[in-house]
């Protein structure tokens, strides 16, 4: 299902959906959300059996209390992917622009949505390798990952990116080595990857995956069509989706190197039954890290940081205070009754008006410490020299 806080980039998203042939059930365009908001359509999604996945595009959110409530019992059962826009200065003024709403600062949207078990996606290219590897449902039980190919340097390049993802390429076992050399050439690699040569037939394709799998959480499968093969290419994908029917549980992500329709025949059969096809190697990598983070997002999605209560009286008379002062900041110690209200507490500090204050606090707190003058209209303390750092000594803080 997709909903989109965007009409127009919408249909354009839907457009890309079908080119790469993703299933959408559901579409939603939240026009300007004055009767009906994301969450409402969140709330029906989590219970349509129809919806495998949720992805968002969104500008802002609605009711973020709301939003964690929902996506947090969603994500137990189907991935949410969020494509959240707004993320720079001129993003943030775009969308002010385009939808009247304010874009929360990037950071806090990054926290928020790992909070919730939601997989954050940056770029309309990361959606689609997000949402092809997804459209499966399976993700692996670890990060063990198998690389089998007929092109040894794009399986060189694929272990590379795995790599540099995080995910083990771990080598093979002699038990496996010896069951792979029972049919490969002698010529073949057999490492992980392991390169079958240009050589391979789809029957080594299909053994070569099912022994790897036995000792892999997932696997890459490279198939360059060669020059000469004696063979249909479909051969090759009848292979893998006889070994997908038996193991159930573990990713199986297809390149192809190539954009040419000769590969259509191979890509076909795999895409109509959700096993993702991509052309480069790093691509499908990508893909395969995104599935081990939505697998981690959904194990985490509901220990997510529970509801803090608020003070809201305490922290009213706070603001009350500054607004009968005619002040527009707050001092260190109001901004911290102000957070205590809402049950986040702040590092330890004290106002010194001696030597003796500061040795006794030094000796309480423990370096390191950081003395800073506290005035509310006190701005750009750094460029002033109103804030040191790094105190570590009673004598560095006197200096100070």
């Amino acid at each position: 299902a997709f909903v989109s806080q965007s009409g127009s980039l919408g249909e354009t998203l839907l457009e890309c959906f079908g080119d790469a042939g993703l299933g959408v059930s559901r579409f939603v365009n939240l026009g300007n959300r004055s009767g009906l908001t994301e969450n409402d359509f969140l709330a029906h999604l989590a219970e349509d059996d129809q919806c495998g996945a949720i992805f968002l595009y969104l500008e802002s959110f609605s009711d973020p209390r709301e939003f964690r409530r929902l996506v947090t019992r969603i994500v137990k059962t189907k991935p949410v992917v969020v494509l959240k826009a707004g993320r720079t200065e001129a993003g943030a003024a775009a969308v002010a622009s385009h939808t009247g709403s304010l874009a929360s600062p990037d950071a806090i949207v990054d926290a928020f949505l790992r909070q919730c078990g939601a997989l954050r996606v940056t770029t309309i290219e990361e959606t689609l390798t997000a949402l092809r590897a997804l459209e499966r449902g399976i993700l692996p039980a670890g990060d063990r990952i198998a690389i089998l190919t007929n092109a040894g340097g794009a399986g060189i390049i694929a272990a590379d990116a795995c790599v540099r993802s995080g995910l083990e390429v771990p080598p093979l076992s002699d038990h496996l080595r010896e069951g792979l050399a029972e049919f490969l050439p002698p010529e073949a690699g057999l490492g992980n990857p392991v390169d079958m040569i240009a050589t391979a037939s789809s029957d080594h394709y299909e053994m070569g995956l099912e022994l790897l799998l036995g000792e892999a959480n997932a696997a890459i499968v490279i198939f360059r069509p060669p020059l000469v093969f004696h063979e249909p290419v479909e051969a090759v994908s009848a292979g893998i989706l006889r070994v997908a029917e038996k193991q159930t549980d573990k990713p199986i992500l297809v390149c192809t190197l190539s954009h040419s329709e000769a590969v259509e025949p191979l890509t076909a059969p795999l895409r109509s039954v959700g096993i993702p096809t991509y052309v480069m190697p790093e691509t499908a990598v990508a893909a395969l890290s995104i599935l081990c983070h939505a697998r981690d997002l959904r194990h985490s999605g509901g220990s997510a940081t529970p509801e803090r209560s608020a003070d809201r009286s305490r922290a009213g008379s706070v603001l009350d205070r500054v607004r009968r002062e005619g002040r527009t900041g707050l001092f260190f110690d109001e901004g911290a009754e102000f957070l205590a209200a809402y049950g986040i507490s702040v590092c330890p500090y004290a106002y010194l008006e001696s030597g003796d204050d500061g040795a006794q606090f030094l000796a309480e707190a423990g370096p390191p410490l950081v003395l800073k003058v506290d005035a509310p209209d006190l701005a750009h303390r750094f460029e002033q020299n109103a804030v040191i750092t790094g105190i570590e000594t009673e004598r560095a803080l006197c200096e100070a």
